[in-house]
């Protein structure tokens, strides 16, 4: 094993000039990823949605609501744990099969569910049901 080590030792004395440029191209590849990674991307805009919940027992609902989030987020993406601190206001709801599970301790049943309205526009698919600047989310439980 020292042999080999040795070995390989004398071949980069003997092939330095390979070394050095290969040593360069990583240096350079490493360093201009990293670089790209937290400079280059464009960020997206923080903006405000307002979210108002009604129907739910025990006086968890509320009004207009201000949230901060990525302009362009969809509602699942707002109430996953990619935002873990609304996820952790909001009790941490349940997103699964395009819709509400569970909201705020409240699961569905007896023929209710959730429904989730965007600027006053019914949404039935919440990965795709994207949100704006200043965006009203209203997500009523009947």
């Amino acid at each position: 094993m020292l042999n080999k080590i040795i070995g390989a030792f004398r071949w980069l004395g003997k092939h330095w000039a390979i070394s050095l440029a290969c040593f360069l191209v990583i240096a350079i590849s490493l360093v201009s990823f990293l670089c790209w990674q937290f400079f280059g991307r464009e960020r997206a805009a923080i903006v405000p949605v307002y979210v108002t919940v009604t129907g739910l027992p025990e006086g968890k609902n509320m009004e207009s609501r201000e949230l901060m989030i990525e302009d362009g987020d969809t509602v699942s993406e707002i109430f996953s744990l990619k935002y873990e601190e609304i996820y952790e206001q909001f009790q941490q709801p349940l997103i699964a099969n395009n819709a509400f599970r569970s909201f705020m301790g409240v699961s569905p049943s007896g023929g209710k569910r959730f429904y989730v309205r965007i600027d006053g526009t019914y949404t039935n698919n919440l990965t795709q049901a994207y949100s704006r600047n200043g965006a009203v989310i209203e997500i009523e439980y009947r």
